[in-house]
């Protein structure tokens, strides 16, 4: 199914990609790394960052809790389980879709704007070498982050809260003994898929890899857009609850955005801004909003 995902969700590369040709690449503002404005990604962080994608690997080999230590709601998770799980079929496209989602968003910056976008339509190794180790670095720790905080917490998922309580409609012993039924918090899906869309802001923010302006802008908002919809897919599909969507989707953006833009594109930094930022839509971060029945997240920015 993973594959099938992977193989929709780069049909949708064809309209961009002939929307940034090489011949409109060539008119568009330039794609180039400026060492005067940025820091590189160097080979001690490339290591670092091939050491955290191996600890991924090991973390989830290792057994998840196999019963809980954190059960039920808080806060606004009640009331938002009650306005958002669907029903057994609805969970099941939600849980399905919000899959293809996520796989396609963990894909995008790598495969579109990484290989096809700067290595192939403005064909700078250099750029899309360094926009592959940031990305490198945003996942691995993101990934780290979200699978050791599962297998440390062991907060039950909002169908199994009443394990080991007796309840008459309790699941069955097996289902109160799967580790899978205790990695509620915090939700993995949307800490992926806001890792991908905050490394997509921060990149179309300080290149014009769409060839700057508006399309650059629309990647950055088609990608939050996609990244909240996964949050909500999560809770329709009863896999998690509301507060484990919010602080997986904050801990996401801030890798994905904050990580690339402090530690590389020197958000802050005092010294001249760079040619291609001129050419970009300004200054645009992920933050949590609370609504009345219920949170999200929003975007800042100065523009």
């Amino acid at each position: 199914m993973r594959a099938r995902a992977l193989a929709l969700s780069l049909v949708s590369v064809v309209p961009i990609v002939l929307g940034v040709s090489p011949a409109h690449a060539e008119q568009a503002a330039k794609v180039e790394w400026d060492d005067t404005a940025w820091r590189r990604v160097h080979w001690p962080e490339a290591l670092v960052s091939v050491g955290l994608g191996a600890s991924i690997f090991v973390i989830d080999a290792l057994p998840y809790p196999d019963h809980a230590t954190w059960s039920g709601p808080i806060l606004f998770d009640k009331d938002s389980r009650s306005f958002l799980k669907g029903d057994e079929r609805t969970q099941h496209t939600a849980s399905t879709t919000s899959d293809f989602i996520f796989i396609g968003m963990a894909a995008w910056p790598l495969v579109v704007d990484n290989y096809v976008v700067a290595l192939g339509v403005h064909q700078n190794v250099d750029v899309a070498a360094q926009l592959t180790l940031m990305d490198m670095q945003a996942f691995g720790l993101a990934g780290v982050f979200t699978l050791g905080t599962e297998h440390l917490v062991g907060r039950a998922r909002p169908p199994f809260s009443s394990c080991g309580q007796g309840l008459p409609d309790s699941p069955d012993a097996a289902a109160c003994s799967r580790g899978d039924s205790f990695r509620s918090f915090y939700a993995g899906h949307p800490a992926a898929a806001f890792t991908s869309a905050g490394l997509t802001c921060a990149h179309h923010q300080n290149l014009p890899l769409y060839g700057g302006g508006v399309p650059d802008a629309l990647a950055c908002a088609g990608m939050v857009g996609l990244a909240t919809t996964t949050g909500v897919l999560r809770i329709v599909a009863d896999r998690h609850w509301a507060s484990d969507v919010i602080v997986g989707s904050a801990v996401g953006a801030g890798v994905g955005y904050l990580l690339p833009s402090l530690l590389h594109y020197r958000l802050f930094q005092t010294k001249k801004v760079d040619t291609a930022m001129k050419t970009s839509f300004g200054y645009v971060a992920p933050m949590p909003i609370m609504l009345e029945k219920g949170g999200g997240l929003g975007l800042v920015g100065v523009f």
